[in-house]
């Protein structure tokens, strides 16, 4: 508002002073007229000087502002990205993990009896396979003893599967209490078991078998109002 009326204020005298010097006028009032003009085109200058400094502060401000803004809507889409990255990892690992689980379930699964958890007739195939090719190519002798439980079906007929499956339970636990770590326990089926003993001779694997019998026949299983003595035979 200041800056338009000192430039109205300028341009009038201009206009009049103008005027009288083109009548021929000269003197006292041309040179006030001509004062005044200038005084005002110098605050019209002036003026201008302080629009030019406020628009140049205006315009920093603006890009000091913008650049704030850019800065933190780019800090908050790094940590944003970090951390859709970190959880996207973290998905991926229990994927990945829980996949892995799944894949060992079902190796597991496959390779081992559901009611004993001793390994099945295919796995124990498989591994006493390699025990053989291993005893070709060593010194080392080993041993397989099967194992039979007598008079089980009795047990089924009377009682039923469940008193069946309680039993084979029983003597698994048993049978394992009794063997090596080293040495492989399956359940073949039924009532058949096999135990592989590494690093056994003949001797030794008489006296484990004589052992394991005597395991089993210790067993006095009960059911209900049913009392069995349970007894089994091995082959070597």
């Amino acid at each position: 508002s200041a800056l338009k009326d000192a430039t109205k204020i300028a341009y009038a005298d201009n206009l009049k002073a103008i005027e009288l010097i083109m009548a021929g006028k000269s003197g006292t009032s041309v040179d006030e007229i001509l004062s005044s003009a200038f005084s005002k085109q110098k605050d019209v200058l002036r003026y201008l000087d302080e629009l030019v400094d406020f628009q140049q502060q205006s315009a920093e401000a603006a890009v000091k502002t913008n650049y704030m803004e850019y800065k933190n809507t780019r800090n908050l889409l790094i940590i944003l990205s970090v951390i859709v990255l970190l959880l996207a990892i973290f998905i991926a690992f229990l994927v990945i993990r829980r996949a892995a689980q799944s894949h060992r379930e079902m190796v597991y699964q496959a390779n081992h009896d559901a009611l004993t958890g001793l390994m099945n007739r295919r796995e124990f195939e498989r591994r006493l396979s390699d025990v053989v090719i291993q005893a070709k190519k060593s010194d080392l002798e080993h041993a397989l003893i099967y194992i039979d439980l007598d008079q089980f079906k009795i047990i089924n007929d009377t009682c039923g599967h469940m008193a069946g499956d309680a039993l084979l339970q029983r003597i698994t636990a048993t049978l394992q209490s009794y063997i090596r770590h080293s040495d492989s326990l399956a359940r073949l089926g039924g009532d058949e078991f096999a135990l592989i003993l590494l690093d056994c001779n003949l001797e030794s694997a008489e006296a484990i078998a004589q052992g394991l019998i005597e395991v089993v026949r210790s067993i006095r299983f009960e059911w209900e109002e049913h009392v069995f003595n349970v007894s089994a035979s091995a082959g070597i």
